[in-house]
């Protein structure tokens, strides 16, 4: 029984956050954002969202240099990535069709 109590707190904060609409967003960059800058696209992103969909943002964030430019932002399982590697591999791709 012991085996399945991380599973199942994580379950458990999951149905939490969902009740107490808490959206959580995982957050890469290309570089080390400050803590004015975290606050900005906080508030941004939470003035374009419905209050239905979500009254609390939460984030995780990392940096990572690969992206160039830009932000990945991760939603559940779907990605938002408007990195400037993203828009470089996009239009690579466009080029070999």
């Amino acid at each position: 029984r012991i085996s399945i109590l991380s599973d199942l707190s994580e379950s458990f904060a999951d149905l939490v956050s969902a009740y107490k609409k808490i959206l959580c967003l995982e957050v890469t960059s290309s570089s080390e954002m400050n803590s004015t800058e975290i606050k900005d696209f906080g508030d941004r992103l939470q003035g374009n969202l419905p209050a239905s969909l979500a009254s609390h943002l939460n984030f995780e964030w990392h940096v990572n240099p690969a992206l160039i430019a830009g932000l990945q932002v991760k939603i559940g399982d779907k990605i938002i990535d408007g990195s400037l590697q993203a828009s470089i591999n996009r239009i690579a791709q466009e080029l070999k069709s």
